[in-house]
Formats: C-alpha cells, sequence, structure tokens
C-alpha cells in the first residue's frame, strides 16, 4: 500500500465511530431497554487505498426489534380436507393468505 494511516486518520475514525454511536443513541437506548439479556453493537472500521488517499468507511449494526414465533402442528394426511376449506384474509395490498376454520 502506498499510503500510511497516521495519528490524523486514527482520530477521524474515532471521531466517526463516536458520530455513530451519538447519532443513534435514542435508537441504543430503546433497543437496550428491550434486550432481553444484552445488547451487542457491532461496530465497523475499514481503512482503504483509494485514489485520492486513504477510505476509511464505518459502520454500525444492531438490532432494535426481535420477533420470536414459532408454530408446531400434526396433521393426519388422511384429514386433510379438513383444511381445505378456509377463508381467504387480505393481509395487506400485496398479500393474501387462506385463514384455516
Amino acid at each position: 500500500m502506498a499510503d500510511s494511516l497516521n495519528t490524523e486518520m486514527i482520530l477521524k475514525a474515532a471521531n466517526m465511530i463516536e458520530g455513530h454511536l451519538i447519532d443513534y443513541f435514542k435508537e441504543i437506548n430503546r433497543a437496550y431497554d428491550k434486550a432481553e439479556k444484552e445488547l451487542a453493537i457491532n461496530i465497523s472500521l475499514k481503512f482503504a487505498p483509494h485514489r485520492d488517499g486513504i477510505q476509511i468507511a464505518t459502520q454500525i449494526n444492531f438490532v432494535t426489534d426481535r420477533v420470536k414465533d414459532g408454530i408446531a402442528v400434526v396433521i393426519d394426511p388422511k384429514q386433510m380436507q379438513l383444511f381445505s376449506n378456509g377463508k381467504t384474509v387480505k393481509m395487506d395490498e400485496n398479500t393474501t393468505i387462506r385463514k384455516i376454520k
């Protein structure tokens, strides 16, 4: 690599990461309050050569809501006709499902 990192670049990267944490403080706080055990925040930092110098890229990644759901059924194949008389339910403008009685 042609150019080397310097102190100013490291300080700029730290400032960018700090900016993510400040910008997303409310969302982070809400996610922390909702977290079951802990809140994991992934922050990435990349340095890459660029035609104009060195590119510094940062990202923040965390989950604000967790959806956990499950369904389990046992169906006798001989009784499948019981499930054929459902109603059609419109979930939204793009989704239609059949609802079992």
